[in-house]
């Protein structure tokens, strides 16, 4: 019996659009270039080639949540996105103590991940 295979939720790409490089290779921001056409410098370029390439970047990797709940997102545990607030990688703003330290070093220094 052969069994049905989520792309999805499976490690390895299945197409170029799925393809990424190493994260030392590249920075998270989409090169300009690969948007319009096909980029002069390939495989050595700086820049993310694919949505791919950006949400699977060491930089952006599980920084926002999810819009979908965990029981129905496609992606299971290849979301790039957190789920929780153990899955997320930024800290969170929220789980600070409120004082007048907290309004002076880190009111409104962060990005809101929700």
């Amino acid at each position: 019996m052969e069994s049905f295979h989520k792309s999805k939720q499976c490690e390895f790409y299945h197409s170029q659009t799925d393809h990424r490089r190493i994260d030392r290779v590249y920075s998270a921001d989409i090169c300009k270039q690969h948007e319009s056409q096909v980029c002069a410098m390939a495989e050595a370029c700086p820049m993310a080639h694919s949505n791919v390439e950006r949400l699977y970047h060491v930089e952006k990797y599980k920084t926002k949540y999810c819009a979908t709940p965990p029981d129905e997102c496609p992606y299971d545990d290849f979301c790039s996105f957190a789920h929780s607030n153990l899955d997320i990688k930024t800290r969170l703003i929220h789980m600070y103590e409120r004082d007048s330290e907290f309004y002076m070093f880190y009111f409104k220094t962060e990005w809101c991940p929700f």
